[in-house]
């Protein structure tokens, strides 16, 4: 984050690290959106894809 800011938006797996509530909750302190993989697919970008027009 020194380098290149805070991100407008984090896209994760559903690791346990990834979904807890402390970092849900710094997320949302720092303005960030998330979004995850979808509950069994492994090589999912839906966020990207909405993001930049891939869908």
């Amino acid at each position: 984050m020194g380098v290149h800011g805070i991100p407008e938006a984090v896209h994760a797996d559903r690791g346990t690290s990834m979904t807890s509530k402390p970092v849900a909750q710094l997320l949302l302190d720092l303005g960030v959106d998330r979004s995850h993989s979808r509950p069994r697919v492994s090589n999912d970008c839906e966020y990207e894809c909405v993001a930049t027009g891939r869908v």
